[in-house]
């Protein structure tokens, strides 16, 4: 397991971006097993790819763009922004809008901002207060 005194706190979350620099980017929802290490929430396809020495735990120093950081799969929550939302969320446009309960959002300091879905309102709690505590 990768470093385990860096690691705040890893499981399933479903992750969605909903604005990229400010502007609306309304993407699908993902089911990804998010790491939290530090400042940086890293997303992985499943929990077996953490462990996999191929993918590091912190952002290789060439990729500075945010957006480049977050398509292969980092998030700095460094200043972020967050948001929980108690009740079901609608998301989506009318015609396509599905309701999402446990759900908190992190507003980067790019301005992108993006929906988290935790299993359970505790878990919720928990994600918003590691990620509080390293930030």
């Amino acid at each position: 397991m990768a470093n385990l005194e860096r690691m705040s706190k890893m499981g399933y979350l479903y992750h969605q971006r909903v604005s990229e620099r400010g502007k609306a980017k309304e993407e699908p929802w993902q089911l990804h097993y998010c790491v939290l290490h530090g400042l940086t929430l890293r997303f992985y396809r499943d929990s077996a790819m953490e462990s996999d020495p191929t993918y590091v735990a912190s952002p290789p120093s060439s990729l500075a763009d945010p957006t480049q950081l977050q398509k292969a799969g980092f998030l700095d929550v460094s200043k972020c922004l967050l948001a929980i939302d108690y009740k079901s969320q609608r998301v989506g446009n009318a015609a396509a809008a599905t309701e999402r309960r446990n759900v908190f959002t992190i507003q980067c300091r790019d301005r992108s901002d993006y929906n988290f879905q935790a299993p359970s309102d505790s878990a919720v709690l928990i994600w918003v207060a590691k990620i509080q505590s390293n930030s």
